[in-house]
This record gives structure tokens, sequence and C-alpha cells, in this order.
């Protein structure tokens, strides 16, 4: 056995190896990190951290899908408000970023912008997903007031794109013609 990956977030752990459920769960041969059965009302739940997601493919890990493509593993930004609905609205659709008209400074409200794009670049190994996510943040703070000349003069400011998203002047190109 060997381990492909291992990550922890306070009280969260992602742990991957190349065997599905060893060294997990506590057994008579083996010392897991959990008991193999659990009780729940009289109940016996028989190994029940199961992997979710496409056939073992690919799950869901705080906000990032990891998944394998072409024997790589990968990951892109994973946004469970996607799946939550308020008032018959996808709350992914509701703004996440202060209202143009608030008292806040300028750069307050135009700043979400770059912060959430150092996150999209940490939380995807593929520029398209990149584009994708501050694209559509893009629109949508235009749709509710925002300036689109300031979010594109912010948005060609952006000095900290990762050399292993390719060049940055392509996508930059791309990202632009996005939000027009």
């Amino acid at each position: 056995m060997f381990i492909i990956s291992y990550k922890r977030f306070i009280d969260d752990i992602f742990y991957l190896n190349d065997k599905h459920n060893d060294y997990l769960y506590k057994s008579s041969s083996q010392d897991g990190i959990f008991p193999r059965f659990l009780c729940d009302k009289g109940k016996t739940i028989d190994m029940p951290l199961q992997l979710s997601g496409n056939s073992g493919q690919e799950t869901n890990f705080l906000d990032v899908t990891v998944f394998i493509k072409s024997n790589a593993l990968l990951y892109k930004f994973y946004d469970k408000k996607e799946s939550m609905y308020v008032t018959g609205k996808k709350v992914s659709e509701l703004p996440n970023y202060p209202n143009i008209t608030s008292n806040l400074a300028q750069n307050c409200k135009y700043g979400v912008i770059t912060s959430q794009f150092y996150r999209f670049t940490r939380r995807n190994t593929k520029a398209t997903e990149v584009i994708h996510n501050v694209s559509n943040l893009c629109k949508k703070m235009i749709n509710d007031g925002y300036d689109k000349k300031l979010i594109k003069k912010i948005l060609v400011k952006f000095r900290r794109w990762p050399k292993r998203l390719g060049r940055w002047g392509k996508h930059l190109k791309m990202l632009l013609n996005e939000i027009k």
C-alpha cells in the first residue's frame, strides 16, 4: 500500500491510497482510525465512510471535487451552494459580495474579485475551470450593478496567475471575451 495523497484541514482529512478501504477501519487484523461497524438505532452500518461521488472516480471534499482522468489526479472548485435553494432560487445565484450601493469603500467591494480569483486558481487544476468560475462571478456582479469597465481593469491587473495553468495572456483574453 502506498499513499497517493493526504491533506488535512482542521478536522477534515482527505486520504487517498491505492487500496479502497484499507487502514480506515478497525478490525481484528488492522488498527484503523474508524470503527468498522457503527450502530444507529439498533441497525448496524457496515463501513459507514464509503466514498461518495461518481463510481469512485470523483468525490467532493470541502470546496473541491477531486477526480481521476487519464490516470491523473485532478481537482476543480466545488460549490455546494449549487445544490441549495432558497425561495426557489439557487443559493449560488444569490450575491456573495457587498451590495454596490453599500457605504463600503470601492476597494473593499471590488476586492472580492481578486480574492476569489486567488481562491479559484488554487482550487482548480485546469485554466478553463478558473476562467469559468471567475467569469460567472464577474457576470453576476455586473448584473447587480458593478461597473464592467472597472471589473475588466481589475482582471487585467491580476498578477498571480500560476504557471502550472499556462500562459496568462491567452487566458486573460478568454476571460475578457466571456464577460463581454
